[in-house]
């Protein structure tokens, strides 16, 4: 649930419900501080910049399905 949280998808009642969780779960805190830095660089990324990094990725000629 941290990553929906950490990106907005969560509906508002959900949202409240969690960071009241966050406050007594170490375990979700670790996974917020964990994914966070990741959520946060893809954020900053265009369409155009997300495309030139899967075209350099080392599975960009990957046929596995």
């Amino acid at each position: 649930m941290a990553g929906l949280y950490l990106i907005g998808a969560l509906p508002a009642e959900q949202t409240q419900s969690y960071e009241g969780h966050l406050l007594h779960c170490p375990a979700c805190q670790t996974d917020c501080d964990q994914i966070g830095p990741a959520v946060d660089a893809l954020a900053t990324l265009r369409v155009g910049d997300a495309a030139e990094l899967a075209e350099q990725s080392p599975l960009a000629g990957d046929d596995r399905p």
